[in-house]
């Protein structure tokens, strides 16, 4: 009798204990699932599977791992697509789009074709078109920390910078769905998303996973020529470059700030990196400039600028080129100016620049051993517009061999020495050749005939307060006679006498002032710290 509600009391336990033990062991499963997809112990084929999972834990964890395992997991990963349920297609295109996010360039290629092949959008042109530009951002963004970990210097827009310290959030894209809402609409076919049979995916993408990157490339990106999409018209690149040097003759000048270089990296003597390591450069897109300072160049840093079909400016400043480097420079494809500046090159540099089919423009500053180099090689360089020279020395002849240059326009001549009476003539007698000079330092006075620089005498209309001519003892109504023991006729002598030196020298001025010569010796400022 007193067995009864024993029975009844365990048939109650019973009842409440279930549903908490159906839980415990469920969640148990989900937690070996998921540790499971955690620490890679599965293959890609039961990872596929787990995608298909009523759990969404172990959905999302596959989902996760075969992302996290690359592009090896394609292949397989695809095959089984037409046999999958809806949702567990749509999280098989998002795999693939992460996949490719996080690639290289092979891999984003492979995985836009995949996207293609799979996806029924009617715009998936355009939306393959925004997946160009995050990874292109990703690869930035991952390439630029990188060299910049290594001691690279990076001068990037706003667009580019702000994809920095970043996670990209890849919004669902290609033939797909919420995930609330795991049915996409079967209509959904147009004449530009044709829809493949089963047969005709598979061999599809049997040929995507065989194919090259320039194959892939063409499946992906049907409507854009891969070799025209990616060679610029070099017409453009010769403008720009002028517009350039344009902008340095004003830096130089203090009449304006801020980078004239565009999108750039430098490597100097902060670079703990290697060759090898330089070759993440291909992935920061955009990039016109590459400057190369105080390290030892060899052939190995100037490959991976063969694939940077946006390099138009090369720089090296204070550093040694080696012989292997020659024929890689030949190759740059885009390449429209160089500069080297204080820099060691072998004797085969300047032929070769000559064979660099788009060269525009130069801008050199050399030591004495290898200026008489350069003036035996210029005349070959037929495309050449414009011409910069720092601190060199030009002789009477150098003039002629510049107006031997059919193609130059424009010669800016920063620091250099020369006959000033040699170079008025030549100016006068070469009105087609816009030669100008570019002066570094500054005496400290104005012209007492404003625009008019070529009044006689040389009168001094103003003293510019705080310069090196002030602090002398220069006086407005002075007549300049001399300058570092050269006669000075007109304004503009002086002012080409003074461009031929650096700031920070000093020089002897003779002025007369009223009917007393009075001796001076001036220290010269720098120009691009004040604007005159």
């Amino acid at each position: 009798m007193h067995c009864q509600p024993i029975r009844h009391l365990d048939c109650w336990a019973s009842l409440v204990w279930l549903p908490i033990l159906v839980g415990l062991t469920c969640g148990w499963h989900d937690g070996v699932a998921v540790l499971a997809c955690q620490t890679g112990e599965e293959d890609v084929a039961a990872l596929v599977v787990r995608l298909d999972d009523r759990r969404f834990a172990v959905r999302k964890m596959a989902m996760d791992e075969l992302a996290r395992r690359g592009p090896e997991t394609l292949e397989t990963l695809l095959m089984q697509f037409d046999e999958m349920s809806p949702e567990a297609s749509w999280r098989m295109l998002k795999i693939v789009e992460t996949i490719g996010l996080a690639g290289d360039e092979a891999a984003f290629i492979k995985s836009a074709a995949i996207l293609r092949t799979l996806s029924h959008d009617p715009r998936i042109d355009e939306k393959l078109q925004d997946y160009e530009a995050k990874w292109k951002i990703s690869q930035t963004t991952l390439a630029a920390q990188h060299l910049q970990q290594l001691g690279a210097r990076l001068v990037l827009s706003d667009d580019q910078m702000d994809g920095f310290g970043q996670i990209m959030m890849i919004e669902p894209q290609f033939g797909v769905i919420a995930e609330q809402n795991a049915v996409p609409d079967p209509k959904a076919v147009t004449p530009s998303a044709k829809r493949l049979s089963s047969d005709e995916k598979r061999k599809q993408l049997e040929q995507i996973f065989r194919g090259d990157v320039s194959s892939n490339f063409r499946l992906a990106f049907p409507n854009k020529l891969a070799t025209a999409d990616r060679t610029h018209d070099r017409r453009n690149f010769v403008l720009i470059n002028q517009q350039l040097a344009q902008r340095r003759i004003l830096l130089a000048n203090g009449l304006m700030v801020g980078n004239q270089d565009g999108e750039s990296i430098t490597l100097d003597r902060n670079w703990r990196g290697a060759a090898e390591d330089f070759h993440k450069v291909t992935s920061i897109h955009g990039l016109t400039t590459v400057v190369f300072g105080d390290i030892a160049l060899t052939g190995d840093y100037i490959t991976p600028l063969q694939r940077m079909s946006n390099l138009t400016r090369l720089r090296l400043e204070g550093t040694t080129v080696g012989d292997d480097v020659l024929p890689e420079l030949e190759k740059l494809p885009s390449l429209t100016a160089i500069e080297v500046l204080k820099t060691e090159v072998p004797p085969g540099f300047f032929p070769v620049l000559a064979a660099i089919r788009d060269l525009s423009e130069i801008v050199l500053e050399l030591p004495q051993n290898l200026q008489s180099t350069w003036w035996q090689h210029c005349s070959n360089l037929k495309s050449l517009t414009s011409l910069v020279l720092r601190r060199m020395k030009l002789e009477d002849e150098h003039f002629e061999l510049l107006a031997n240059m059919r193609s130059l326009g424009t010669v800016f001549l920063e620091g250099c020495s020369f006959n000033i009476r040699t170079y008025k003539e030549f100016k006068r007698t070469h009105p087609e050749l816009n030669i100008e000079f570019v002066p570094k330092a500054y005496l400290g006075v104005r012209s007492d005939f404003g625009a008019n620089q070529n009044m006689r005498p040389c009168i001094i209309g103003e003293v510019v307060a705080g310069t090196g001519a002030a602090e002398a003892g220069m006086q407005t109504g002075d007549i300049v006679l001399q300058i570092a023991g050269q006669d000075i006729e007109v304004f503009e002598d002086l002012r080409l006498i003074v461009a031929q030196y650096d700031a920070n020298q000093e020089v002897d001025v003779v002025v007369q002032r009223g009917n007393e010569r009075i001796n001076l010796r001036i220290r010269l400022g720098d120009r691009s710290a004040i604007n005159q």
